[in-house]
């Protein structure tokens, strides 16, 4: 048959039973500013564009009482409780939000009702029951963010976000910020030329419970030929009985919430500081969110001085005991 063209303004393809199929022993082209597909398309083989805009994932939300959210969809084997996600940066997702009665919120902390929303990327934060949430996710977004319920601490759960902005790869040293280097022998490992920050402050370690960092090696320098004015410090026994030991648990909201610990009050070492001629004033700080903290081993010479002043009280009582 000769080429021909022909416009129609509707197809519709009935058959009495089966599915209705077209074939061409060539390629099928539609040409058009928008082709709607209003049901779900099943796709054999490879499927190429040039361009993607929808959602990556997809989850339905419901709740088990006021414990759990629970998510059904991209990814997950039936209905799981407070799932923990991997989000990619720079794709979208959508969490249609059927609890009930829920909030559903994407923030920076995690089991924390208080939270600090997060909102770049985000249409419909705190989502109520009948909302869908739809995040596209920022490529500067941070890792992790979490998902709670505005209501109940309880209703909580992880999102990883993945996807690096720059790849870190194989190459010579210096020519990224972070880098693979395979040609160092012993020493070879992951580099960096700039200052390692995390995103978010007080959310990550390094190492676990299970794979522990076997050593960290910092700066230690402390020659003689780098210091002047040189004095002898005395009042490390007084600095040490000004510090009250105490035992506590540690406050809902915090990472640690729960944990019975014996330590120091950083209100109490600034007070001790303070009232002392000790120089190592970075043993207390101020974090950018205003909650103060310690870094205990800049106290170590206290710690030593203490101990000097002791053995030479004890060395002098035994003086006096052999004189009498």
């Amino acid at each position: 048959m000769a080429d021909k063209s022909f416009g129609v303004k509707e197809l519709n393809l009935l058959k009495a039973s089966g599915t209705p199929t077209i074939e061409s022993s060539n390629n099928l082209n539609l040409n058009a500013v928008n082709v709607a597909i209003s049901t779900d398309v099943s796709i054999g083989g490879t499927c190429t564009a040039t361009q993607f805009d929808g959602a990556l994932g997809v989850w339905t939300l419901g709740a088990n009482g006021t414990s759990d959210y629970t998510f059904s969809g991209t990814g997950l084997s039936g209905t799981v409780n407070d799932p923990s996600l991997n989000l990619v940066r720079g794709q979208t997702y959508i969490f249609k939000n059927r609890s009930g009665g829920h909030p559903f919120r994407i923030q920076t902390s995690y089991q924390n009702t208080s939270g600090t929303a997060y909102n770049t990327g985000i249409t419909n934060n705190s989502a109520a029951n009948g909302t869908d949430l739809i995040f596209k996710v920022p490529q500067d977004a941070p890792n992790p963010l979490f998902y709670q319920c505005t209501a109940h601490t309880n209703m909580s759960g992880r999102l990883d976000i993945v996807g690096v902005t720059t790849a870190l790869t194989a190459t010579g040293i210096g020519s990224q910020p972070l880098y693979v280097d395979s040609l160092q022998g012993y020493d070879k490992g992951i580099r960096f030329s700039a200052s390692i920050l995390p995103t978010v402050h007080n959310q990550y370690d390094i190492g676990s419970a299970t794979y522990k960092v076997r050593d960290i090696y910092e700066d230690d320098t402390s020659d003689i030929a780098l210091k002047q004015d040189i004095v002898d410090y005395i009042g490390g026994l007084d600095l040490v009985n000004n510090l009250k030991v105490v035992n506590f648990t540690w406050k809902d909201g915090f990472y640690k919430a729960g944990q019975r610990e014996t330590g120091l009050i950083a209100q109490n070492v600034k007070e001790s500081l303070d009232k002392s001629s000790y120089e190592s004033k970075d043993a207390w700080y101020t974090s950018s969110e205003g909650i103060q903290g310690l870094d205990k081993k800049r106290l170590i010479p206290a710690l030593v001085s203490a101990i000097q002043e002791l053995t030479s009280r004890v060395s002098e009582l035994e003086d006096e005991l052999k004189n009498k």
